[in-house]
């Protein structure tokens, strides 16, 4: 995101749907690839900004069919992996988030 966030703003930001239009806005380019492997297939998933890489993630899918499902949901809903992965690395064991 946008290293250049003030606090004012982000107390603003306080409903999901405000938040989906903040990521709408500051996200450059969402993309997802599917490519075969010998083991299945690898989905990858990349979102950037006008600073450079927010996150990219690879993911092994044992058919095609599961890893194209993979891809066309991140695409339709970049906003909410992103939120969820966040919010599941900056949780503390009892699940609350850390601040």
């Amino acid at each position: 995101m946008n290293g250049n966030i003030r606090p004012a703003d982000m107390k603003r930001i306080n409903t999901p749907e405000l938040a989906e239009a903040f990521i709408a806005e500051q996200v450059a380019q969402v993309r997802a690839q599917v490519e075969e492997r010998p083991q299945g297939f690898d989905v990858r998933l990349f979102m950037d900004d006008d600073q450079g890489s927010l996150f990219s993630l690879t993911l092994l899918s044992p058919t095609r069919e599961d890893a194209q499902g993979i891809a066309d949901r991140f695409l339709a809903h970049p906003d909410r992996v992103y939120n969820s992965l966040l919010g599941a690395l900056l949780a503390d064991d009892d699940g609350r988030e850390h601040r």
